[in-house]
């Protein structure tokens, strides 16, 4: 029994330091007209009450809120710029959305997100409140990779900017200025995972057969066109009777292949494939009775595939695939095949 409660006394410590909080600082909005409205009361709607949980560099996962709470940190910012003084409209605002995010986006760069949707809503009549302005709105910024902590202390400076951004665009619209009632500025989509993934790809062709080694880095998306960065290294032979009906006794080429693919996502874990690679490098040729002599090479490969990448934590990826490549090689300028890939991600 003793050591049912300990357990219970650890995971509630261990969940309360992993809760971080961000508290807002009360700097208040510069206006260029007059005050017509105060801030009444602000209501959160969302049934997660967290900003957001996501991992950090050293891969530990952390959660974040607004301290004391989302409501009362938000109507503590706004009341600063906006008092409650006579002869101004009383508004109560309704956060419906609120999240931070951050997420690798390339090899070289994070992103930090904040995301918000605020409904605006006036006592009409003595019919209770109604919805008078609707808005979606995120702020977001680019760092070096490297730089998580720098950007989850700035998450902070986001959500105030995107605040700010919301109460200019609702006091535009109580000018007059905007007649819209819903303002649908951003669309609230979420920043996707980064993969890394490294792979190991044979090529079975009607010329030649070889093998090369890929890094390829890629943000997970569900709607949008993905668009990885690839970079491979490769040795191809051609297959014997080929090589010698050329004239040659060996052949050899090693090739440096950067290049785009393009993946839609079919389902979780299942990537159609279309690619496009250049690759540089060398051809080596003897003769008989000859030297070995070196020929630049180069070409450009398309490919046409499905990736499998079954576990979004560290895990395989398979992929297979159909291939063709236009080169300068000295024994076949055209080329087509297939290619089986197996690789790790994390």
């Amino acid at each position: 029994m003793r050591w049912m409660q300990l357990g219970v006394f650890l995971f509630f410590v261990i969940q309360t330091v992993a809760q971080e909080d961000v508290v807002l600082q009360m700097v208040p909005i510069q206006w260029g007209t007059p005050q017509t409205f105060h801030i009444k009361e602000v209501i959160d709607k969302r049934q997660e009450k967290y900003l957001g949980r996501f991992k950090d560099v050293m891969y530990q996962k952390r959660s974040f809120r607004l301290a004391p709470d989302a409501a009362k940190a938000i109507r503590d910012f706004l009341v600063v710029s906006l008092p409650d003084i006579p002869n101004t409209k009383e508004i109560s605002i309704v956060i419906e959305k609120l999240a931070v995010q951050q997420a690798q986006i390339s090899p070289s760069a994070l992103k930090a997100r904040v995301l918000i949707q605020l409904s605006f809503l006036e006592e009409r009549d003595d019919k209770g409140l109604k919805e008078v302005y609707n808005l979606r709105h995120y702020e977001e910024e680019i760092f070096p990779l490297g730089k998580e902590e720098e950007a989850i202390k700035t998450q902070e400076k986001r959500i105030r900017a995107a605040l700010e951004y919301c109460i200019r665009q609702f006091t535009s619209h109580k000018n007059g200025e905007k007649t819209a009632i819903f303002s649908n500025v951003a669309v609230m989509s979420r920043l996707g995972r980064w993969y890394d993934l490294f792979t190991y790809t044979r090529r079975y062709s009607k010329y030649y057969q070889g093998w090369e080694v890929s890094y390829i880095g890629f943000s997970d998306n569900d709607k949008e066109f993905i668009i990885p960065f690839v970079m491979s290294y490769g040795q191809s032979k051609p297959i014997n009777n080929i090589k010698e009906r050329k004239g040659y006794v060996d052949v050899d080429t090693y090739v440096f292949s950067p290049g785009f693919h393009g993946y839609v996502k079919m389902f979780p874990g299942i990537y159609g494939v279309l690619g496009a690679q250049f690759p540089v490098g060398i051809e080596l040729l003897k003769r008989k009775e000859s030297k070995r002599k070196g020929s630049f090479l180069m070409g450009v490969r398309t490919q046409q595939g499905v990736k499998l990448i079954p576990w979004k934590d560290m895990g395989l990826v398979i992929g297979i695939g159909a291939f063709q490549r236009v080169q300068t090689s000295k024994v076949y300028t055209f080329d087509y095949g297939i290619a089986f890939e197996l690789g790790i991600h994390f």
